[in-house]
């Protein structure tokens, strides 16, 4: 039987896999912050024209337009995303923020409830609709701990990956807090491996049903999680608290979850006998294509690294035909570089500041980053 490995890296294993142009890219000047790395102007300008895709040159009169920048369309798009992120932490702040906002018909992000079809658990882990034939995932992960806290898996053959990140604040109690984090993995892997036949899968009831074999086990701790499936043509998803995905198309984010927060820097998450409830998790799909890449992370990779960031990242590597495994590499290794920093604006440095705090730069954490490229079935 297949087991579940957490492959553990170390920052000096992939260092050297991140090229120059990566870091020109996201100007990351300082290696690890200790090294002063001044890139010449030719690794500027390979950088800028990679960047740069066909047919997409920038416009003039638009301040935030640089060579290589995004077309407009992108640049709405990013203004829209953090808009919303900034209403999303008003309402926390003046208590109105729901789970349920944003979204669908009634004005609400469908929630697991919504995708109940009957009976308590739902649909069939292994019997969602879809052409299993039609697309597949090639996928790969990079993991380099800090309190080895964090857990992931992925089956290629089910077209599913996942990620979870244990709540460190256990750790002060004397609990592992990993505990929780690795149960709810390897329980969804195995679930996966003893299926009796090949079909597209649930990922909300893959979850809930790894909850309750986890909270069964008498695991201590308490952990985030997201499950994303491909079905067909569809990506699907479950998630509960702030580990979460984006997927790119021609190296653009197309779609995003939004991370599920309490308050500031305390997430949503799930344990025995509390936290919140499995049926709080937010769901939904979206149609994908050929050439579409998903990133799933825990909030290592997003509390440091800004989404324009990400699409530069993926933007160099399809261009430089990066495997799964090298992108996966080259954003862990650049995040690391990005949370070592104390004086660059970062995703929680920003939160931080609004919320009254010390902080700016990164912030370490584990990292762990999971890539997965869609790609033709027959290819």
């Amino acid at each position: 039987m297949e087991s579940l490995e957490q492959i553990k890296e170390t920052v000096s294993a992939i260092d050297d896999k991140i090229p120059d142009v990566v870091r020109a890219a996201l100007r990351l000047e300082h290696h690890y912050q200790t090294v002063k790395r001044e890139h010449d102007d030719d690794i500027k300008s390979l950088a800028a024209s990679l960047l740069r895709r066909p047919g997409e040159p920038g416009e003039e009169g638009d301040e935030d337009d640089e060579p290589g920048s995004p077309a407009p369309s992108q640049l709405q798009r990013r203004r829209w995303f953090s808009e919303l992120r900034q209403r999303s932490l008003a309402e926390w702040e003046q208590g109105t923020w729901s789970p349920e906002r944003e979204g669908g018909e009634d004005g609400r992000l469908p929630t697991a409830e919504d995708d109940l079809e009957g009976g308590e658990d739902g649909c069939d882990p292994t019997d969602c609709d879809g052409d299993l034939q039609a697309l597949r995932i090639d996928w790969a992960s990079c993991y380099v701990p800090l309190h080895d806290e964090d857990a992931h898996f992925g089956h290629g053959g089910a077209g599913v990956v996942g990620v979870a990140d244990g709540v460190g604040g256990y750790r002060d109690d004397g609990v592992d807090a990993g505990e929780f984090s690795r149960g709810l993995m390897t329980s969804a892997f195995a679930q996966l491996v003893n299926a009796e036949r090949a079909a597209p899968v649930c990922p909300y009831t893959l979850m809930k049903r790894a909850y309750k074999k986890t909270v069964a086990s008498g695991a201590h701790g308490a952990s985030t999680a997201i499950i994303v499936s491909l079905a067909g043509n569809v990506l699907k998803w479950a998630y509960i608290g702030d580990s979460v995905f984006a997927l790119l198309r021609d190296g653009v984010i197309v779609e995003r979850s939004q991370p599920q927060q309490m308050s500031f820097n305390c997430p949503f998450q799930l344990r025995r006998g509390g936290g919140q409830k499995i049926s709080m998790a937010n769901v939904g799909e979206v149609e994908v294509r050929h050439g579409d890449v998903v990133v799933v992370g825990t909030d290592g990779l997003f509390d440091n690294m800004f989404y324009h960031e990400l699409e530069k990242v993926v933007q160099i590597g399809a261009s430089q035909c990066f495997s799964a495994k090298n992108m996966a590499d080259i954003i862990v290794g650049t995040v690391y570089e990005m949370s070592c920093c104390r004086v660059r604006d970062s995703p929680f440095a920003a939160q931080s500041w609004k919320h009254s705090r010390r902080h700016r730069g990164g912030k370490r954490d584990d990292i762990t980053v999971i890539v997965a490229f869609i790609v033709s079935s027959d290819s």
